[in-house]
């Protein structure tokens, strides 16, 4: 599935993007190219989340490293772990 992501960002960043006068992965828009390409790279990589179903590890990741900046920041946040119905 990873690969299908790359496949689908590169068909984008290196053949559409040129044929809408974007220029090559988006350098001659107006927005800064690397916001352009993390955009692209964020939606190909939600679809590939998606497609893979592993939305639910992706899920669990960021859960993770948003519960980790919270205590990091003082938060005492605590999981719990919920029981299959």
């Amino acid at each position: 599935m990873l690969g299908l992501t790359a496949a689908l960002f590169l068909a984008a960043m290196a053949g559409l993007m040129p044929l809408t006068g974007g220029g090559f992965f988006g350098a001659a828009l107006a927005q800064h190219p690397l916001l352009v390409n993390g955009v692209y790279a964020s939606i190909a990589l939600a679809y590939g989340a998606l497609r893979g179903d592993h939305l639910a590890l992706v899920a669990e990741q960021f859960r993770d490293a948003r519960d980790g900046v919270a205590n990091s920041l003082g938060f005492r946040i605590e999981r719990r772990l919920r029981r299959a119905h």
